[in-house]
This record gives structure tokens, C-alpha cells and sequence, in this order.
């Protein structure tokens, strides 16, 4: 019985090793960098404060790295494993360089969505908190990815192959109003910017540099 139990969780663990080597090496990479920067924003606060966008006084490479940082794992359990499906199909379709390209793009496109946007709230409300906001989360490239799902299931309406099998025709709007939802209940109006921003830059980049 105990071989038996043994034999069994080895069989589990090689399936799940198996189901993780599946995911292309890209988005294999970021979901592991989300996990490792979630880990590092509550085991070493400066790292994390670090790797976070702070409000209009960016350092440049925190446009980035903030999309790694998550602010908890409640945020990490609903936000990461719908970005890695999406980025692990368009992966598959456009490649490692375009997804990397893309992913970086779509990060620093809503980071720098958030920054104009809170810079303007301060003009007009002079308020400080504009200021000091911190943005963290990969929503901002989720709601990017769900573009390419609107395209993709698009283009399957209209005769052509698709490369995601998801149901994707309202998945910017979906991605919106989850982050809408999670802004209201995380009292935190970044994840609401976030999502906008990346909307927004994944379809710019998609319908002029596709």
C-alpha cells in the first residue's frame, strides 16, 4: 500500500512537471517571475517596493518590473493563470520574440497609462496620494493578450483559423470589468488604469504593428 501511494504521487508529480514544460518557454518565464516577485514583495519589502511603479516618479525600469510585482496573492491567484494561457497561444502563433516584444510593450504602455493618468488627477484635485500611488499586477498585460483573443475568435467568425480555442469576442471588456470589480473591492483604482492602459496599447500595437 505504501509503494502504491508512493508510486502515485510520483505519477502527480511528473504530470504537473509535465503540464508546466508544456507551457512555451516565454510565458513559462513570466509566470514564474510573477510568483518569485510575489514572494519577494512580502518577504523582502524594499525589493518589492523597489520593483513597483511609484506613482508620476518612475525610474524607468519600474515600468517594466511592476507587472511582476504583485501587491498579494489573492491578486496573483486570479490575474496570472488567465494572462499565461492567453500569452502561452499567442506564443505559439506569433513566436519567442514577438511575444517578449509585445509583453514589454503592452507592460510599459499601461505603466505609462497610469502615470499621465494619476498626473492628471493631481491637476486638477492637488491631492498627494495621485503622487505617492504604487501600480503592481500583470493585469495590464492581460487586458493586452485579450485583445489578440477578440482577434482571434474575430477572425474565426469570419471563415478563418483561430488560434485560441476560447471564446474571447468580449474578453477586453471581461478583463475591464474584472479589473474594475477588483478595484473596487482592493480599493485600488490602478488596477482599473491598468487594465485600460494595456487595452488600449494592445490594440494600438496589434492594428499598427501586427
Amino acid at each position: 500500500a505504501g509503494s502504491s501511494a508512493s508510486n502515485q504521487e510520483a505519477g502527480s508529480a511528473l504530470q504537473y512537471h509535465n503540464l508546466f514544460r508544456s507551457i512555451p518557454i516565454v510565458s513559462r518565464s513570466f509566470a514564474t517571475m510573477c510568483m518569485v516577485g510575489c514572494l519577494l514583495r512580502w518577504l523582502i519589502p524594499s525589493v518589492g517596493a523597489f520593483m513597483m511603479m511609484k506613482g508620476n516618479q518612475t525610474t524607468g525600469i519600474d515600468m517594466l518590473l511592476y507587472a511582476f510585482a504583485q501587491k498579494n496573492p489573492m491578486l496573483l491567484i486570479f490575474t496570472l493563470p488567465p494572462t499565461v494561457l492567453l500569452m502561452s497561444s499567442f506564443e505559439r502563433h506569433w513566436g519567442v520574440k514577438e511575444t517578449v516584444c509585445f509583453v514589454s510593450v503592452c507592460a510599459c504602455g499601461a505603466g505609462f497609462f497610469v502615470m499621465m493618468s494619476r498626473t492628471i488627477m493631481y491637476a486638477f484635485t492637488f491631492a498627494d496620494s495621485h503622487l505617492m500611488a504604487r501600480s503592481a499586477g500583470c493585469i495590464g498585460v492581460l487586458s493586452g493578450l485579450s485583445i489578440f483573443a477578440f482577434q482571434s475568435v474575430s477572425q474565426t467568425s469570419e471563415g478563418g483559423s483561430s488560434t485560441l480555442r476560447l471564446d474571447g469576442s468580449s474578453a477586453h471588456w471581461i478583463c475591464i470589468a474584472l479589473a474594475a470589480l477588483l478595484s473596487v473591492f482592493a480599493n485600488n483604482v490602478n488596477l482599473l488604469l491598468l487594465s485600460i492602459g494595456g487595452a488600449v496599447t494592445g490594440w494600438s500595437y496589434l492594428r499598427f504593428f501586427q
